[in-house]
């Protein structure tokens, strides 16, 4: 009879002479790569992490030196919340090293990441207290997560945006999420216009995928209507609003057009009687519907 494959997740290093030699193996049941290639890798990685915490570095990210002496402070921060429950995610912003390439795409998504992985997530922290997990660099206790599946979830499709579900998975079992900011991590960004329209493609897919999960079902029907709202415009509002801006500012020409056809342009647009005419009130609450809700967000 032929033997059955076997599969096991295995831990190897250099034996100094150019190959490479096996730490330490742990048994599967069959092929752990089903889902998503990232969250299985995480996952299988999670049993030879050494310690109680974890923190999700991405390769395109770097340390620095003098952030490297922060890192005893924010361990301690595992312990010295004031937060109702125990913290399991503790998240820091991210300095865009990419910024400084001189690409005008590239200086446009360091700010939008300056923008989001600082001003945003402050807010959400406190007072919103809807932070959830993004993935990189968050720390993470390995214990807590060990224990409830992994660090991500892994499902075709459904979860495109991995790291997300150890936010909901946390905040559903009692943990809770926290923001610092006096620690940071070096990340590289596309400088590529179409890898960065790829890139938020990717993000707006998995934000509407993670509508349809047992998850969220559960986290909107536990959380107070205020956490509710808040958590909407932090997650998918957030695209379908620039959906309804998109089409609204395609829609203004066609409606000025049609009144001007119709002989009715003339009602909305006495310069004399108002100042603020329909050519100008339209795209101004075009752009409130854009700056409120952010400036809500920062200040």
């Amino acid at each position: 009879e032929e033997e059955e494959e076997a599969w096991a997740a295995m831990l190897v290093c250099s034996d100094g002479e150019g190959g490479v030699r096996c730490e330490s193996r742990v048994g599967l049941p069959g092929n752990p790569i089903l889902g998503e290639g990232k969250p299985e890798n995480q996952n299988v990685a999670l049993p030879f992490c050494h310690g109680e915490r974890v923190q999700m570095v991405d390769m395109n990210q770097e340390g620095y030196w003098e952030e490297a002496l922060k890192m005893r402070p924010l361990l301690q921060e595992f312990e010295s919340s004031a937060k109702a429950g125990p913290v399991t995610v503790i998240g820091f912003p991210e300095h865009i090293f990419t910024q400084s390439s001189g690409f005008v795409t590239a200086i446009f998504i360091g700010l939008q990441e300056r923008y989001f992985g600082s001003f945003v997530q402050r807010v959400l922290d406190e007072p919103l207290d809807v932070r959830l997990h993004y993935g990189h660099p968050d720390l993470l206790d390995k214990l807590h997560f060990a224990t409830r599946g992994g660090v991500s979830k892994a499902s075709k499709e459904i979860n495109l945006s991995e790291d997300i579900f150890s936010g909901y998975k946390t905040v559903l079992a009692g943990g809770c999420v926290v923001f610092r900011e006096y620690h940071l991590v070096g990340k590289g960004r596309p400088t590529n216009l179409m890898e960065i329209t790829g890139f938020f493609a990717k993000l707006s897919s998995g934000s509407a995928a993670s509508l349809t999960t047992r998850d969220v079902a559960r986290f909107a029907a536990s959380a107070p209507l205020v956490k509710l709202f808040s958590y909407y415009y932090s997650a998918i509002a957030f695209y379908v609003h620039d959906v309804i801006v998109m089409h609204v500012t395609v829609l203004i020409p066609y409606l000025l057009a049609m009144l001007a056809l119709v002989g009715l342009d003339h009602r909305f647009n006495n310069y004399e009687a108002q100042p603020l005419s329909l050519f100008a009130l339209l795209p101004l609450l075009l752009s409130l519907m854009t700056a409120v809700p952010a400036l809500c967000m920062v200040l």
